[in-house]
């Protein structure tokens, strides 16, 4: 059997060592990136609901209790919201 030598023993390691580094870069990266994008996504959502919101309700109809014919007006508001598409999970 041959001797593994310094330089191929260095170059072993090298090798190792830059394949550690990638693996944990690439998880940091996707990691990062996943926030990122959910972040966004949150953010977005949260605008779209929002606007919507302000376009059916005035200030009041959010503040004030309903109830009896006020509680129903205010549940068919609701139900008519435009949201966009419906989200379908994975």
């Amino acid at each position: 059997m041959k001797k593994i030598t310094a330089i191929q023993q260095f170059s072993l390691l090298c090798f190792g060592a830059l394949v550690i580094f990638a693996i944990a870069f690439n998880w940091i990266i996707s990691s990062s990136l996943e926030q990122n994008m959910l972040m966004r996504s949150q953010k977005s959502v949260a605008n779209i609901v929002s606007e919507e919101v302000m376009k059916t309700f005035a200030g009041l109809d959010l503040i004030t209790p309903k109830i009896n014919s006020d509680f129903n007006v205010f549940a068919e508001k609701v139900k008519q919201l435009s949201l966009g598409l419906p989200v379908k999970g994975e």
